[in-house]
């Protein structure tokens, strides 16, 4: 017979650590399969006996100390008649079957791991036989030897024939097809690989628990459910997410108390937001033990180096998890990048499936302990996934005081030192906690000296933040002067009316500002937030308009429903875009979007402002949805001359007193140019903001900002 020569996998080739020398317990189970081997089968046709099991035997007869061995006969009979044993039928005859000597000895460390396997995934004796002569066959020398003989194959693979094994540990017929169905507890908890044609394998996983050093519980718990390491965050860096956080906890705490099957939660959104770190927090927060399905145990170096696992391989890990965790505490299951397991299950196209649509809801709907999927394309998972879900926890952008900590926090972990200047402007970048760090690590590997880690931190985030395209990144040119309402001229008494609205707090308050470019509605509305202690979430008409049709309404429903759920004040740049009169609608989209903001801004429970160059195109519906409208208009001769005095340190030339459609806009701009320029002297600046006047007629007929 051709030896059938296959790779070995690198699982197969990672020593068990055995009772050394070659226990007495071990010896005791290899008589016992010896004695399968050599034992006529009742009731059964005759099986032939290969030399190479006659030479086994003949070489293996002190180890195997049988009392009785009438085979040696024959075997002596047959070597002295032809020198050569093939094709005899050599077996022990009736009667005279050779008997074990007393009870099984003590245990060998190996049976305690394979024991602790049974009793933790309740598994029957027949089950726990047919896993402990698959691992010595396939792992053990002394018994792969007697396999090989058996079947007579010299090969050195880790798979064996799953008759042959049933056989050899003493199972009938109806015990071994029980045992090696691939709906048994061994195939479908993941122990056993099936290799296809009646061979079976060991798994990783059991690989990784029998090779422990230890019998201890704990530790062989552990191996199989990997370590759970504490969150890098704390819970107040999840404050962003409001009430979903709260809730999030609370029904995972009540679930393991209930023991609830099917209770799934889903935390979507971009990279680097957190989910995760979450996931292990919540861990925490209930005292669980948090695994990540799929993904291999660090602690033992490269003895896991297996390459990336497979989808087949988390789904497998999945099932052996799932069956495992019901039984070993309180445990939650996470599964990240959730998408990569469900991609395809859903696709409409059957021929385009990649999986058991079936079976993948069975995993959500049944699963013994919370599981948490952790996906950033919710779209992905399929309706039938997502109605499955108990919960769905959305991660957006974190606010810029959470930002603030996480930047200080990742500081203080990697010893690094930036100024408070460096903190803020990290905070006031749009990155996600993952982002911050990253930058926070890029200034932990410089030594400049100099102060300028800050700077490397920084450019590092910006940098990503550019390649990930988010169109935010650019910090201001200089400083930002704060709002001052002396030098805005608008139909009401700025102070009077921002001082009311910092009384009235965080409810339901619009504002309309309109009124030509410059004059300083936005600034006025962001001065209105920060009154009002919110951050801002702005949106400008072109952020918001898309070019299929319903795209604009979803962007328009999602930007106010994560205002609210943020509670950030949301600001309307350009809104006439999106509010224009009905009247003069050509298509039924055009008056879509309208409808959609007019429906939004009747019930958006938190502040926000919108702010127009052009009111006069606005839809008449609007008027009566926001409940203060303001409009500015150019500064007056007295608020010309305070604004050059503070931008300029001068009087104003009476030329520019006299200039009627100058905004502080104009002002801040000339005030820029001149200190490019070098321009100090009054005169000079007079003429350059006539200059920037004198343009105003022709941008006056397009569409400001």
């Amino acid at each position: 017979m051709l030896p059938r020569r296959r790779l070995r996998s690198q699982a197969a080739t990672m020593p068990i650590v055995l009772d050394e020398p070659f226990g007495a317990y071990e010896k005791h189970v290899l008589r016992t399969y010896a004695l399968a081997a050599l034992t006529p089968d009742a009731g059964r046709a005759k099986r032939e006996i290969l030399d190479d099991l006659v030479i086994w035997y003949r070489d293996n007869r002190e180890l195997l100390g049988y009392r009785i061995s009438p085979i040696d006969a024959l075997l002596h009979k047959a070597e002295a008649e032809r020198g050569l044993l093939q094709g005899r039928v050599l077996r022990f005859a009736s009667g005279s079957v050779p008997k074990l000597d007393g009870k099984a000895p003590a245990r060998s460390a190996l049976q305690k791991r394979l024991d602790w396997i049974a009793d933790t995934l309740r598994l029957d004796p027949v089950n726990a036989s047919f896993l402990g002569a698959v691992v010595r066959l396939t792992h053990l020398a002394a018994f792969r030897e007697l396999y090989d003989a058996v079947v007579g194959d010299r090969s050195v693979e880790d798979e064996v024939a799953a008759t042959t094994v049933a056989h050899l540990a003493g199972l009938s017929p109806r015990q071994a097809r029980r045992a090696t169905d691939l709906r048994s507890p061994l195939h479908q908890l993941g122990l056993l690989e099936d290799r296809g044609g009646g061979d079976v394998a060991v798994s990783a996983t059991i690989i990784d628990l029998l090779s422990q050093r230890t019998t201890d519980a704990d530790r062989l718990r552990s191996v199989l459910l990997g370590r759970s390491d504490p969150s890098s965050l704390a819970l107040t860096d999840f404050s962003y997410l409001g009430d979903a956080a709260r809730t999030a906890i609370a029904l995972v705490a009540g679930a393991l108390e209930r023991e609830e099957k099917g209770a799934g939660f889903l935390f979507y959104g971009p990279p680097g937001t957190g989910k995760t770190e979450f996931a292990r927090l919540i861990g925490e927060q209930v005292g669980a033990h948090v695994v990540f399905v799929g993904e291999l145990n660090p602690e033992e170096g490269d003895r896991n180096l297996r390459g990336e696992p497979s989808r087949a391989d988390r789904l497998s890990h999945l099932a052996f998890a799932s069956a495992l965790a019901q039984r070993a505490g309180r445990v939650i299951l996470v599964v990240d990048e959730a998408d990569d397991v469900f991609t395809g299950v859903d696709d409409g196209e059957f021929s385009n499936r990649s999986g058991s649509k079936v079976f993948m809801n069975r995993i959500v709907e049944a699963c013994p302990v919370p599981m948490i999927w952790i996906t950033n394309h919710a779209d992905r998972l399929g309706e039938a996934v997502l109605r499955r879900m108990l919960y769905a926890v959305r991660f957006r952008e974190v606010d810029q005081a959470t930002r603030r900590r996480i930047v200080e926090r990742h500081c203080s972990a990697r010893n690094v030192e930036l100024s408070s200047d460096h903190v803020d402007r990290l905070a006031r970048l749009p990155a996600t906690p993952a982002l911050l760090g990253t930058g926070v690590r890029a200034a932990s590997l410089v030594s400049w000296g100099d102060g300028s880690a800050g700077e490397v931190a920084i450019a590092v985030t910006r940098s990503l933040l550019t390649a990930q395209g988010h169109r935010q990144v650019a910090e201001p040119l200089g400083a930002t002067a704060a709002f001052d309402a002396c030098l805005s001229n608008a139909d009401v008494d700025l102070a009077t009316l921002e001082g009311q609205v910092a009384a009235a707090g965080h409810g339901a308050l619009s504002f309309l500002l309109s009124g030509p470019p410059g004059t300083g509605k936005s600034a006025f509305a962001r001065h209105l937030a920060s009154r009002l202690g919110l951050e801002i979430l702005e949106r400008r008409g072109s952020d918001l308009l898309g070019m299929f049709v319903g795209e604009t309404e979803k962007r328009i429903a999602e930007a106010f429903a994560e205002a609210a759920e943020m509670k950030r004040f949301l600001i309307f740049d350009e809104v006439d875009s999106l509010l224009a009169d009905r009247g003069t609608a050509h298509r039924n989209w055009e008056v879509g979007q309208v409808n959609e903001m007019l429906t939004w801004m009747e019930r958006h429970p938190t502040p926000f402002a919108a702010t127009t160059n052009l009111a006069d195109r606005l839809d008449p519906a609007v008027q009566r949805r926001f409940l203060f409208k303001v409009t500015f208009g150019p500064m007056t001769p007295e608020q010309i001359e305070e604004a050059f005095r503070r931008f300029f340190a001068a009087e104003a030339p009476p030329s520019v007193r006299r200039l009627s459609q100058l905004t502080p806009g104009d002002i801040a701009v000339v005030a820029r140019k001149a200190e490019v320029l070098g321009v100090s002297d009054p005169l000079d600046l007079a003429r350059m903001i006539e200059a920037e006047v004198a343009l105003k007629p022709s941008i006056a007929r397009r569409i400001g900002f």
